[in-house]
């Protein structure tokens, strides 16, 4: 008797512990799907005129952010802009300054988090464009994956939530800025 209360409850163990498997299955699946969804949805950068040319009409919002450090680590900010057609001109939407240190790449992933912030609060359903010079972050992004030995549970959850903004909002893309052809990028705070 006592044999068949104790059979009873590893199975009744089992089970649980085998839907909860399958949710975690189930969770791992979605993920991946979401991280798929990013990377084949991606465009080349530089179809065509998408930076804004004096005179020229620009297809949709056009963002472009960056960050500064003083030291790396060290204390910093970033910078987002937006382009005015009416104007000509890069205008500045939000200036942030860290008060702790941290590094180069957690600041830049903070630029691009931030432009994303203001594209999706722009609330545009038309293609929005965010720039960034910064190739590591915007490879991090990419692959999901990242190299950081400092500030590594942040960097890794800020990675997942531009991942997860970008699912959500099919129009906003990230582009690496042309600095070899364009020059400095306008969100450039010339702090170096």
């Amino acid at each position: 008797m006592k044999y068949d209360i104790v059979v009873s409850a590893t199975g009744a163990i089992l089970e649980s512990v085998d839907a909860e498997w399958e949710q975690v299955k189930q969770r791992i699946a979605k993920l991946n799907a979401k991280a798929l969804g990013v990377m084949a949805r991606k465009t080349p950068a530089y179809q065509g005129t998408i930076w804004p040319v004096k005179g020229q009409p620009v297809d949709g919002l056009l963002f472009a952010v960056d960050c500064w450090t003083s030291g790396n680590p060290g204390l910093g900010g970033a910078k987002i802009v937006m382009y005015d057609e009416t104007s000509g001109k890069w205008k500045v939407i939000e200036e942030w300054t860290s008060e702790k240190p941290h590094t180069n790449n957690y600041f830049e992933l903070v630029a691009i988090g931030l432009g994303l912030k203001h594209a999706i609060e722009s609330k545009y359903q038309g293609q929005i464009r965010i720039y960034s010079d910064s190739r590591t972050a915007l490879g991090w992004v990419d692959s999901g994956v990242h190299k950081a030995t400092a500030d590594v549970d942040v960097i890794s959850l800020m990675i997942r939530k531009i991942n997860t903004m970008l699912v959500e909002h099919s129009n906003i893309f990230l582009e690496k800025w042309a600095t070899e052809r364009l020059g400095e990028i306008p969100a450039d705070s010339g702090r170096k």
